[in-house]
């Protein structure tokens, strides 16, 4: 019996992490189990100027052992004679590359991870009678409520949706059903999950060595951010949190990890706080040597959909701390295995901190339940056969 084949086509991969690092994960573990995957999408360009991202190439993706097909999806621009005949042009070129790819490649199935892209799928799978699965990666309210009209118009058109749209959170399977109104039973609530044999709680000596990599002694507390330097990351809710600590008598060193256009600003933020000698600057960095260096994760995010990060820090044995962005009630349990602050709140992020910070036993006792429930819920494994029975599901629709 051949291989089944999956195609995933995402609109644009902006450097390893969030989507990157989710396609990359599965696709390698989807290999594992048999099946034969490729990946559609554009790529990072030189332009970005962004050290740790310009470097994602096809030839990149390829080394790691996954067929890639470079496709240059259109950015509409608006209000211009010009961008449209420009754009006009740039779809078909995009449907025609997307259609080669799907030629060559013979999927049994495309997953589709860019609601963006979506539409260019949806008119060529018809022709080449192939199921398509859609998983949206962004959070309810940042892809389609800024333009009402968009979503009145997804809620009687649902061909964006596919034969089966992936839900990765609770909040998104609701959005789905009750705002975009996607037909109950084409919506699948899938958890994004994490390779628990690679993020796992360190051995002491472990930790000491991924302390000692960062300059830190084994007897400081330290908080971590990991993240794009970016204003919906939130960094300056931190920092602001960190000058209440310092003003209660407690400096806490602090992890900054990644790259982005906000460093400049977040640094200025973090001199003007007077909590400058508290940051450690690591930029694109291996997340988990800092999550191993690590006592408490904070995520003081405006926008996110499922952040991975959140289960890496759990299956590492580190607390973690966020907003209550999407996946948070799927994630964490207020008190038992985590803690959810307001939006921009940094007075209550504060005082998680400090509860956290003055007491072993109850980061501890959140820690480990923690690494419990991540373990239990959130796995690559349990994601990839649950995406594994879906496919097979359209698959056998249309047979």
């Amino acid at each position: 019996m051949s291989k089944r084949r999956v195609l995933m086509v995402a609109g644009y991969l902006p450097g390893y992490e969030g989507i990157t690092s989710y396609l990359i994960t599965l696709t390698k573990e989807l290999l594992k189990n048999g099946w034969e995957v490729a990946l559609v999408s554009d790529t990072a360009t030189k332009d970005l100027n962004i050290p740790g991202r310009a470097d994602l190439r096809t030839e990149w993706i390829e080394s790691l052992g996954i067929r890639h097909f470079y496709v240059s999806f259109p950015k509409f621009r608006r209000g211009s004679v010009q961008g449209l005949t420009q754009d006009s042009f740039s779809i078909f070129q995009s449907l025609k590359k997307l259609n080669s790819a799907i030629v060559e490649f013979q999927p049994d199935v495309i997953h589709v991870h860019s609601l963006s892209v979506s539409l260019f799928v949806q008119i060529l799978r018809i022709f080449h009678k192939v199921p398509c699965v859609v998983t949206c990666h962004q959070q309810p309210g940042t892809v389609w409520v800024r333009d009402k009209l968009g979503v009145l118009f997804s809620q009687y058109v649902n061909i964006f949706f596919g034969d089966r749209c992936i839900a990765l959170s609770s909040t998104l399977q609701d959005y789905f059903i009750n705002t975009m109104r996607v037909p109950k039973d084409k919506v699948r609530l899938i958890y994004s999950g994490v390779d628990s044999q690679h993020f796992r709680p360190p051995s002491q000596d472990e930790r000491l060595e991924a302390r000692k990599h960062y300059g830190l002694t084994s007897e400081e507390q330290v908080i971590c951010l990991i993240g794009s330097l970016q204003e919906r990351k939130g960094h300056e809710i931190l920092l602001q949190a960190l000058a209440n600590l310092r003003t209660n008598g407690l400096n806490v060193t602090t992890l900054f990890a990644g790259v982005g256009i906000w460093k400049s600003y977040i640094q200025e933020k973090a001199v003007e706080l007077g909590v400058a000698d508290l940051i450690h600057w690591l930029g694109f960095t291996d997340s988990r040597q800092v999550l191993w260096a690590s006592d408490i994760f904070v995520l003081p995010s405006w926008q996110e959909a499922f952040p991975l990060v959140i289960i890496e820090a759990m299956l590492c044995g580190v607390v973690t701390v966020r907003t209550p962005t999407s996946g948070s009630a799927d994630q964490i349990q207020q008190n038992v295995n985590g803690f959810i602050f307001p939006f921009g709140d940094h007075e209550t992020l504060a005082l998680h901190l400090k509860e956290l910070l003055e007491s072993n036993t109850l980061k501890s006792q959140i820690a480990d339940t923690a690494l419990k429930l991540s373990q239990e819920k959130f796995t690559l494994n349990k994601m990839t056969q649950a995406l594994i029975n879906v496919y097979e599901e359209v698959t056998h629709d249309i047979d």
